[in-house]
């Protein structure tokens, strides 16, 4: 085992603590991106949080993840140079990366800055196959960790704040995360259960995306597995989501009668098979319906009438969505049609009793109790009980004089019952609703 020295940290599949800033001037003229890179391994400082070797590992026969990982590292090694230039060229940061081919064979790139900000590289090949071979490779590592510690030691301690500070407040740009392929990966995609960012090849989604009238433009800041795409004639957004081999979600929204005026289940417009799983366009539907306060205090109860309407077809068709909440419930105010997203954790069911043994589903803040507890439960009871929280997220903050407000924080509260059992169903919601609906359209004639 190679000596770490304890003020560094070794991290396998960890995206950076900071991220890099892309400009893209073949989309939209002055747009910028921030780039968060995950190297397969790297070695961190822990007192700055900078990297000092990063290493790619290739299953492919291309070369693509190489030139991704040698521009990741030119970057680096200038931000390490603007906070420490060194006093000579001799005493500058040298970035050691790594790139293992299918075959066995470590080609290692060290990387400094040199004269005028050019950043020089220098190559060497190992065949890890071979004795001698690795035994170089290895005191090469050694090496570089005694170059490690001396550095670190120049560097300001507030670098880790700065480039924290640097991270926060790119929080907000577009965010670009292509990755490579990776085809071993079986954890879930959704941000709602795993932390696990999907690999997906790029060439892939150009490929099925030619058919279309829409071009690739970016991820999305925190949700990996979604990609904005421009049409190619008017600029205007439709999405693409990646969905993993095993999923059912494709299957499920495309087995509900979308010309059923009851359906507000996103459509899709076109998908694909690719390496890893599938992908499927979408529109672009709204905002979750918690960005509706500016239409208070009439048109709320039909954006509520519409959710309910939706979630209840979905159960009367026996899906349950399994991560209903307000981010997942979208509004036009265009069209001032409500659609639901999401349905990565969605489930087929006999009806509304069927109980299932499967833990962590959902959302944090809206599972309910007999998830929490890991408990066998009922999908679509656990539906009520997510609706009704988010129910309570839009109305518990607005002012008691907002018509319905208090009628509908109560139907909230049975549909958080404890007790599953004891939940109303949605379509006894959606009467209710209906109920008010007529009432306020009474009030205005």
């Amino acid at each position: 085992m190679v000596y770490l020295p304890k003020t560094f940290a070794y991290e396998e599949g960890s995206s950076w603590g900071f991220p890099v800033f892309v400009r893209d001037t073949k989309m939209r003229a002055d747009t910028w991106c921030s780039y968060r890179p995950k190297s397969d391994f790297c070695v961190i400082s822990e007192r700055t949080g900078f990297p000092y070797i990063i290493c790619e590992i290739d299953s492919n026969t291309g070369d693509a993840d190489c030139y991704r990982m040698l521009l990741q590292a030119i970057a680096l090694v200038r931000v390490a140079h603007h906070f420490y230039a060194g006093e000579s060229p001799e005493d500058r940061f040298v970035l050691m990366a790594i790139f293992v081919t299918a075959d066995l064979t470590a080609l290692r790139y060290l990387l400094k800055v040199g004269v005028e900000n050019h950043v020089t590289i220098v190559t060497d090949e190992f065949d890890l196959t071979e004795r001698q071979a690795s035994l170089r490779f290895l005191r090469q590592l050694f090496n570089h960790l005694s170059f490690m510690e001396e550095f670190d030691r120049k560097l300001p301690a507030e670098l880790k704040q700065v480039l924290a500070a640097i991270d926060e407040a790119s929080s907000s740009m577009i965010h670009l995360s292509i990755q490579a392929r990776d085809n071993k990966s079986t954890s879930r995609y959704s941000k709602s259960t795993s932390t696990s960012e999907p690999r997906y090849d790029m060439y892939e989604i150009e490929e099925c995306l030619s058919s279309t009238a829409y071009t690739f433009f970016s991820t999305m800041h925190m949700y990996p597995h979604l990609m904005m795409v421009l049409h190619r004639e008017n600029n205007s957004r439709a999405y693409l989501k990646f969905v993993r081999e095993g999923c059912e979600e494709i299957q499920v929204i495309q087995s509900l009668d979308l010309s059923d005026e009851r359906n507000h289940t996103i459509p899709i417009l076109d998908s694909w098979e690719i390496s890893g799983g599938s992908l499927y366009l979408m529109p672009s539907v709204g905002v979750p319906i918690t960005e509706c306060y500016e239409m208070l205090p009439a048109k709320l109860l039909y954006v509520v009438q519409q959710a309910v309407e939706g979630i209840a077809f979905l159960h009367s068709h026996n899906v349950a969505h399994l991560d209903i909440k307000p981010s997942n419930i979208l509004f036009d105010p265009d069209t001032g049609v409500v659609t639901i997203i999401d349905f990565g954790l969605s489930k087929r069911v006999q009806d509304m009793n069927e109980i299932i043994d499967k833990h962590f589903v959902g959302t944090d803040g809206y599972f309910p109790p007999e998830i929490l507890a890991r408990t066998p439960f009922s999908p679509i009871r656990a539906d009520l009980w997510s609706f009704g929280q988010t129910l309570h997220e839009v109305f518990a903050g607005l002012p008691s004089r907002v018509p319905y407000r208090d009628a509908l924080l109560a139907i909230s509260a049975e549909l958080c019952n404890g007790d599953p059992f004891k939940r109303p169903s949605m379509n006894d919601v959606l009467t209710r609703i209906l109920d008010f609906v007529d009432g306020e359209a009474m009030l205005v004639g």
